[in-house]
């Protein structure tokens, strides 16, 4: 998908690196968590309330089958996190604009792929320390939200 914005940046803004990260990886990491599976989850939760009605509703464990489980429910869970496969990656960015002596006007191009169909995605954009003019993708405006120093942007699309 391309992105496409209006920006005017701060001159005083690109002196310092550092100011540009403001947990750019965090919101990606957070974007790119594995998905959680709500219709199988209401499907075993059914399935297991089937159940629970006829049985004893006590459950006797020793300690070492309840550390076993843990320990086995951990490691899955690490194992479903690598598999994962990111929802948002972020790709090539050309910028092109003019310096006047008040503010860098520059238009972006971003280009995004976007994974996991169906399911709700935050990719971030940019930083909020900008002044967005507009932002659009194959014409359409883009509905934004400010989160951890960025611009994001919500959607279900998926392609690049």
């Amino acid at each position: 998908m391309r992105w496409c914005a209006g920006l005017i940046l701060l001159w005083p803004l690109m002196a310092g690196a550092d100011v540009w990260d403001h947990g750019f990886k965090a919101l990606l990491d957070a974007a790119n968590a594995p998905p959680i599976g709500v219709e199988a989850g209401a499907a075993r939760l059914e399935a297991l309330e089937a159940r629970m009605a006829e049985a004893d509703p006590r459950v006797r464990l020793s300690l070492e089958a309840l550390i076993d489980a843990q320990r086995r429910l951990k490691a899955r869970a690490a194992r479903a996190e690598e598999a994962a496969p990111a929802a948002v990656l972020i790709g090539a960015a050309h910028y092109s604009g003019a310096a006047t002596p008040e503010a860098l006007e520059m238009e972006l191009e971003l280009r995004v792929t976007l994974r996991r169909e169906g399911a709700w995605k935050a990719a971030p954009l940019i930083g909020d320390d900008v002044a967005l003019r507009a932002a659009q993708v194959d014409g359409q405006d883009l509905p934004l939200y400010v989160e951890r120093g960025y611009y994001i942007w919500p959607t279900q699309r998926v392609g690049e």
